[in-house]
């Protein structure tokens, strides 16, 4: 029977809706101490697995372009800054491409993606369309190796 984590869930939507506050406070141009507190910027997605659903989202990045990454449920989903859904990747396993209980991404200047894959004890690296281009990292104490990296 597969142990339910609130707390991680709890965790990944408040990582969600402090970028969507993020985001809103952006294009308004920033709150001043003295301003009130934004009102609600808006919320996507539902509790599942299929596209545009979360289940425990872990962690969200965002592109030049002002797309939204969200790692959740062994899969990446990219979606616009408006909560459109565009795509996913992934799924559960160990082949390229693939996670296990990925927990965090990060994006580079050329809009690479980079997953956290805990429990494959390794980083992917995708393409913006999330193509898998490379891996490294393997259990372990060593060079180049980890103990369920969960974060970059």
């Amino acid at each position: 029977m597969k142990r339910i984590r609130p707390r991680k869930t709890f965790w990944g939507t408040l990582a969600l809706l402090t970028l969507l506050i993020a985001l809103w406070t952006a294009a308004v141009g920033g709150v001043a101490a003295q301003d009130a507190p934004p009102p609600y910027a808006g919320s996507w997605g539902e509790l599942g697995v299929d596209p545009g659903d979360f289940a425990y989202p872990y962690d969200v990045a965002t592109d030049a372009d002002g797309n939204v990454y969200v790692v959740s449920w062994n899969q990446v989903q990219k979606f616009t800054a408006a909560g459109v859904f565009i795509a996913r990747w992934g799924g559960v396993g160990s082949a390229d491409g693939q996670f296990q209980a990925p927990s965090a991404l990060a994006l580079d200047s050329q809009g690479n993606i980079y997953v956290a894959d805990s429990g494959n004890y390794r980083i992917q690296k995708f393409d913006a369309d999330g193509e898998f281009l490379l891996k490294w990292g393997s259990e372990g104490e060593g060079d180049g190796q980890f103990g369920n990296p969960t974060g970059i």
